[in-house]
């Protein structure tokens, strides 16, 4: 619509870029381990990675609605915190960080054109808010932001939708992801994007004139830990999921809001990362 007083026509527009890539070479270009990525991260927890030592369903009728019993070995954790083992006591919170696993990671840096090995540091922009911090710990390699930073799975918000848009070399798709983004687009993004649970790691194969700065996918794309709560925060894990989705076909990475009967870590296996407060 048109603003008041006669003045220029009302346009829709993604949010300005805060950060850019910059590519490391040489010794820098050596990314960090997954525990010290993951610790900054969470830079209020200690980190452990636990293997699964039992995994079982409670459930009579899983189909409608599954409940797990877990156990993780805590004698076999390694930390970032100085090797330190990881404590738990009955009632603390398990929570699980972002995995969006291998597979997925390097289908979306193949659909980028970037090397999963690729390490890169987000700079801040010369007209970026003063102080602005970047949105994930930096440098860090490309799988390790698409695995445990980015939400790939989460339904697009509305200024990530325009952002692609604006990296579209076809008119017709540029104009969709808009007109999702719009007013008038709010029943088809609520049915589209909402309901259905479409997010960036599918919309890149809707759209394949999409190709998106890799600064701006990494500051507008941001997972966070899934929690169990009780009474306060302890252990943080992050196992890679799939799980099935309101539509077909099943999905693998992060559920978000979108899982129904998630999948975890069969026993034997181990939790990518756990955490402690």
């Amino acid at each position: 619509g048109g603003g008041g007083g006669g003045g220029a026509p009302f346009t829709l527009a993604a949010p300005a870029a805060q950060f850019e890539a910059e590519w490391l070479g040489g010794d820098a270009a050596v990314p960090p381990p997954t525990l010290s990525f993951l610790a900054r991260c969470q830079p209020k927890h200690s980190l452990h990675e636990l293997r699964v030592a039992t995994n079982r369903e409670l459930a009579s009728l899983p189909q409608h609605g599954s409940v797990r019993h877990l156990e993780l070995d805590l004698a076999c954790s390694g930390g970032s915190s100085g090797g330190a083992t990881c404590a738990y006591a009955t009632a603390d919170d398990l929570a699980v960080c972002p995995d969006n696993g291998p597979a997925l990671a390097a289908k979306l840096a193949s659909r980028l054109g970037l090397a999963p090995a690729a390490t890169f540091a987000l700079r801040p922009r010369p007209s970026a808010a003063g102080g602005a911090a970047p949105p994930l710990p930096t440098p860090c390699s490309v799988e390790q932001a698409l695995r445990y930073h980015a939400d790939v799975r989460a339904p697009a918000p509305k200024g990530l939708l325009l952002m692609l848009a604006d990296a579209c070399s076809d008119g017709a798709s540029s104009a969709r992801l808009r007109h999702l983004a719009s007013p008038a687009g709010k029943e088809e993004y609520a049915a589209h994007i909402s309901r259905d649970g479409r997010g960036v790691a599918e919309l890149l194969d809707d759209f394949p004139s999409c190709s998106p700065p890799w600064s701006r996918l990494a500051e507008s794309s941001r997972g966070e830990p899934k929690a169990a709560e009780r009474s306060r925060e302890e252990p943080f894990c992050s196992p890679p999921w799939e799980y099935a989705s309101a539509r077909p076909p099943p999905l693998s990475g992060v559920a978000s809001s979108a899982s129904h009967t998630p999948e975890p870590l069969p026993p034997g296996r181990r939790c990518s990362s756990c955490a402690q407060s």
